[in-house]
């Protein structure tokens, strides 16, 4: 079943549905929302201002509670257009990043053993991958993949780099 609520701040102007679709009462129509680089957008208009939202950040503010008062919004699946309420949470910036590191956007890293060293290139330790190293030592591992893909020099004081074997 279908259940609309007004937008905060936009009250009486537009609602969303719990399906993502966003509804204006001026033009008594849903809007479509716009694809962006990463995420669907919607243009919301307030006292002739207009002003680009992330669809699935009105979802979660219209219908998840948020009382920790997290940031982000994270796509549970991964697959940023599916704004849908079970697919969305509210998550902290490292926990936004740890669960895109873990299952996508260093999913290249999950099978991989990597290699830590001190800062003299003294060899430490091999670890059998990325989710080894979250586990045991409990760092925030996006710092360690960009280490191994060079974008970082280091992290918590190791150099870390695939292992060759």
């Amino acid at each position: 079943m279908e259940i609309w609520k007004d937008i905060e701040w936009y009250e009486w102007l537009y609602k969303v549905s719990n399906t993502w679709k966003i509804y204006s009462y001026k033009s008594n129509k849903e809007i479509s929302s716009i694809k962006g680089s990463k995420y669907l957008r919607v243009i919301l208009s307030l006292n002739d201002k207009s002003n680009s939202f992330y669809s699935h950040r009105l979802v979660a503010q219209a219908f998840i509670p948020n009382p920790e008062n997290k940031p982000q919004v994270n796509h549970i699946n991964l697959i940023k257009h599916d704004n849908r309420i079970e697919n969305l949470e509210w998550c902290t910036a490292k926990e936004n990043m740890r669960h895109a590191c873990i299952n996508w956007l260093f999913s290249d890293t999950i099978m991989i053993k990597i290699n830590q060293y001190d800062k003299l290139w003294v060899f430490i330790k091999e670890w059998e991958n990325i989710t080894q190293i979250n586990a045991s030592l409990w760092y925030d591992i996006s710092f360690i993949c960009k280490v191994c893909k060079w974008k970082r020099k280091s992290a918590y004081w190791c150099i870390w780099e695939y292992s060759m074997s």
